[in-house]
């Protein structure tokens, strides 16, 4: 009877760069293609020493337990007496991975002393291009989003990867939510990880999508359309009633995309003021309360208590501060008795809602 040596799922294989395969090898007697696996015999004089071979090492490589380097073009593996294969566990120094490692093709081999291969071997390893996938993402002009994206393989020792705008005019990108924005950036990927995030930031006052290039060595570069839009402002949330002359009633503002560029009735998602420069400015809105009489309401902040008020969105933050002492802005109640007053805010730029950019306020 013929003994057959199989090194099982690799016949005419496509890899990609980059990523590892795990590797058996099975042995038994022949049926077609392939192997009826039978355990080596309890009591044979030693292990079976199985010999892996790539004819193109640079392309395809082959790894052992305890090989950290990328791949070699021989690797040896054993199998012991009373099993068929050699081991499936990561943790065995019997298991054995391939990788691939450039673009190409390899002729692959196993061999055991005694035993044949089928007629199928050397097959050919195809390693195909690995690739950067991300999804489209929208910021506000003069906001800031995180973004993500993924190589498709994590083996790769380590890749410098390059994002590029294609309109800086428009859109910015940045490595963290603390720096400038700038035409172009590189984020380091480090081996066995595959993900990595960066920061879109849309340029004041523009508008438009922009094609964003991801790329790294020896990865098939992304494009992904990428867009800036018209933000919104907004107060946060009801201040309802309350009676003359009672404490301050602080209420925040905060900013992001809204669920309609053209007629807007709520925020979607709250976005970041961008970080525009090495020192950055931030947001100023205006809030103006209405109407202007005897005995009304005011707006107070730390510097200044009037009808009108201004109250900043630092670069990073969504939100105002909830506090006047942290730099908020509050509500103080006039002394005049049933009156209705309202409060409205506005920044350059940003469009508002009629249900969430102006509140309603009344003293019973």
């Amino acid at each position: 009877m013929k003994l057959y040596c199989l090194l099982e799922n690799f016949s005419n294989l496509n890899v990609q760069a980059f990523a590892r395969s795990p590797m058996q090898v099975f042995v038994g007697y022949p049926s077609g293609p392939s192997v009826i696996a039978q355990a080596v015999r309890i009591g044979a004089p030693g292990p079976l020493t199985a010999t892996i071979t790539s004819s193109a090492s640079g392309v395809f490589g082959l790894l052992s337990a305890a090989d950290t380097s990328v791949g070699a073009g021989v690797a040896t593996v054993q199998i012991p007496a009373g099993q068929q294969s050699t081991s499936s566990n990561p943790a065995s120094p019997q298991y054995l991975n391939a990788i691939g490692k450039a673009v190409g093709t390899s002729a692959v081999n196993v061999s055991i002393p005694g035993y044949i291969t089928p007629v199928a071997f050397p097959t050919t390893i195809t390693v195909t291009s690995p690739t950067i996938s991300s999804s489209a993402f929208t910021v506000g002009a003069g906001l800031q989003v995180v973004k993500s994206a993924s190589l498709s393989t994590s083996f790769h020792g380590g890749k410098t990867v390059t994002i590029t705008s294609t309109d800086p005019a428009k859109l910015l990108l940045a490595p963290n939510d603390s720096t400038p924005g700038a035409a172009s950036i590189t984020v380091n990927v480090p081996d066995r990880q595959s993900s990595f995030t960066w920061y879109l930031q849309g340029v004041e006052a523009q508008f438009g999508g922009v094609p964003v290039t991801i790329s790294a060595p020896g990865y098939t570069t992304a494009t992904v359309r990428d867009s800036v839009a018209t933000p919104v402002v907004e107060i946060t949330s009801a201040l309802g009633s309350a009676t003359i002359s009672s404490s301050d009633r602080p209420f925040t503002v905060r900013v992001g995309l809204p669920n309609s560029s053209s007629a807007p009735t709520s925020l979607v998602a709250l976005q970041g003021v961008r970080w525009n420069a090495a020192t950055p400015t931030p947001l100023v809105v205006s809030a103006v309360l209405t109407p202007i009489g005897a005995n009304a309401s005011l707006l107070v902040t730390t510097g200044s208590t009037g009808l009108t008020n201004t109250v900043q969105l630092l670069p990073r933050l969504s939100t105002s501060a909830s506090t006047v002492a942290a730099g908020g802005i509050a509500w103080r109640p006039g002394t005049a008795a049933a009156t209705t007053a309202t409060i409205s805010v506005s920044a350059p730029g940003f469009l508002v809602t009629p249900a969430t950019s102006t509140r309603t306020l009344t003293i019973p």
